[in-house]
């Protein structure tokens, strides 16, 4: 039987799979680096309830429970978290858009008549 600490990782490996998101997406929006997800992920740190609970916070559509514990489902019900998580995705793919087209975030919204950042 695997450990509560490796679990507890390979919920979160999981759910940042589910968000098709890039670890340093994922890194820069729940607001820690890179480096300290891959160590997460790899199991050199442990996941607290400090950052369980600031993955929450930054996406409100995961279950609190279901991370630290594995009780539920994965993904909660509440009103507004599938938006968040869709928009982060959104987010996401804009930016690589721009990157490839080599454009800044200003121009990319002149272009697609976007008056809100």
């Amino acid at each position: 039987m695997q450990d509560h600490k490796q679990e507890r990782l390979i919920r979160l490996d999981k759910f940042i799979k589910h968000l098709e998101t890039s670890q340093v997406a994922f890194a820069k929006r729940v607001g820690t680096g890179r480096v300290y997800v891959s160590q997460l992920l790899t199991g050199h740190r442990g996941l607290t309830d400090q950052m369980a609970s600031k993955i929450v916070t930054a996406y409100p559509i995961l279950n609190r429970e279901w991370l630290l514990w594995g009780d539920g489902e994965m993904l909660t019900n509440e009103p507004g978290a599938a938006d968040v998580a869709r928009m982060d995705i959104l987010a996401t793919n804009i930016a690589l858009i721009r990157a490839r087209w080599g454009m800044e975030q200003t121009e990319f919204a002149e272009l697609f008549g976007v008056t809100r950042w």
